[in-house]
């Protein structure tokens, strides 16, 4: 089988798509670093050396049937060598406190304007006071962001 444009749903930065498992539960997405791109310190810019990697997964918005995509891919931590702090890199719209990219973030406050949170929770597989959290962060996230665009007129 083949399918065509997959790579278009999980384009993240600096990541390539590594390999797809179809669950009928729940997809799998590994996503790898592409090493062409140096690490840069997000305090200062310069550059940083790899210190070690570590596993994290992720959740992503539905595909097809399933409710979630767990993303798993390989956080590096690197040190910068001129400002000398360590920091772990990434795929964009990943923090490192949440496990969900903005995407499923955005989808669930976009249901829980028309559905109660704890239905948006069920309705995804979610618990109902993740969907809070992910609700209130996009809500003070883009408030924020329209208060600094205001700021700037």
């Amino acid at each position: 089988m083949k399918v065509n444009g997959i790579r278009n749903l999980f384009q993240f930065s600096g990541w390539c798509l590594d390999r797809i498992e179809l669950d009928p539960v729940e997809p799998h997405v590994w996503l790898a670093r592409d090493g062409r791109p140096k690490l840069h310190c997000p305090t200062c810019g310069m550059i940083m050396s790899k210190n070690r990697k570590v596993d994290r997964t992720a959740h992503e918005l539905p595909m097809g049937i399933c409710t979630l995509v767990t993303l798993h891919y390989r956080a590096i931590q690197g040190r910068c060598r001129a400002c000398g702090r360590y920091s772990t890199i990434h795929p964009e719209h990943i923090t490192n406190q949440e496990e969900a990219t903005w995407r499923i973030r955005q989808f669930v406050a976009r249901l829980a304007r028309h559905m109660p949170l704890n239905r948006v929770g069920e309705f995804l597989g979610i618990h109902g006071t993740t969907a809070l959290c992910f609700y209130l962060w996009v809500n003070t996230t883009l408030s924020r962001t329209y208060s600094l665009l205001d700021q700037k007129t």
